[in-house]
């Protein structure tokens, strides 16, 4: 029966890969893992010895003694499986090598299948794990962001995943995974899921979008000391950036603000909504000028 194009380059593919398993560069686990049936029987007895480099009557020899169990086609021809042909390379392995024989090999070979098979069990039940931590870390993220969407029922919010961080002494940026296919353009706020204020977009693409976040040196926020209603500025600076801080900045002449104060977004100028979390005062300083006082704030 003619053989497809596509079964030739089937054969070839499985091929290669036995050759590679026959080498040591790959395993049954990495070619189940990228996609090869390894249980598919695929190769004649004369490709399959050849593969194994064992001699065809050996390998009968092998299918007697049950160490491999091929396949038969409709006509009743043999057909072995990537599967079969790594038994068949480490059978002649341990025979030639180790000395070995029938019934031992078989022993180590049954062993060995049962230790991959745990061990792929294993990580299938770690698998299990890490996506029921997604899952829950998930569902966390969601009830959050409902809470914050019932609180703050004057912004329009649209939850969105960080992708990469990227920052230095000089600038904090960060790319999020929502762009203007969401309706996000440069200039939206961005906030935490616990309402705190993140940064403010300032480049888009369909699905990803650039936030400058509020402790880079460009960003400058009108102000309020909640506990009082002081104005303020809130600005990213040089020397706290690297310690997670940002200056609160134009305090007056008699500042009225302390350790502990809540900061939040003044909204004056419409760029920032008001009242959304800025961060909270942890001292306050004398500027180098020995004059003014400004206030290191903890976002």
């Amino acid at each position: 029966m003619p053989v497809s194009r596509m079964e030739q380059q089937r054969r070839r593919l499985y091929e290669m890969c036995a050759m590679a398993i026959a080498a040591g560069r790959a395993d049954l686990d990495g070619a189940s893992r990228v996609g090869f049936d390894i249980d598919l029987p695929v190769f004649s007895v004369g490709r399959a010895a050849e593969l194994a480099a064992v001699h065809p009557q050996t390998l009968r020899q092998y299918d007697r003694s049950g160490l491999v169990v091929p396949q038969r086609t409709g006509g009743g021809a043999r057909r072995y499986s990537l599967r079969d042909v790594d038994r068949l390379i480490q059978a002649q392995r341990m025979s030639q090598r180790d000395g070995i024989n029938l019934t031992g090999i078989a022993r180590i070979l049954d062993l060995e299948e049962e230790n991959r098979q745990l061990k792929l069990k294993i990580a299938e039940m770690e698998e299990d794990v890490r996506q029921a931590t997604f899952d829950r870390e998930e569902n966390a993220h969601l009830r959050k962001v409902a809470e914050l969407r019932e609180q703050r029922r004057d912004l329009h919010l649209e939850s969105a995943r960080v992708l990469v961080q990227d920052s230095s002494n000089w600038y904090s940026l960060l790319t999020i995974n929502k762009g203007t296919a969401y309706d996000i353009e440069v200039g939206d706020c961005v906030v935490t899921e616990e309402g705190y204020l993140l940064g403010v977009v300032t480049e888009a693409g369909l699905n990803w979008a650039t936030v400058r976040t509020i402790l880079d040196s460009e960003s400058s926020i009108g102000a309020l000391v909640f506990r009082s209603g002081s104005s303020a500025l809130a600005q990213g600076d040089f020397s706290l950036m690297g310690e997670g801080r940002m200056a609160l900045s134009y305090l007056g002449a008699e500042p009225d603000v302390v350790a502990g104060d809540l900061i939040v977004t003044s909204g004056l100028g419409g760029y920032y909504p008001s009242q959304v979390v800025i961060g909270y005062v942890e001292e306050v300083r004398t500027g180098d000028d020995g004059l003014a006082q400004y206030a290191v704030l903890r976002p």
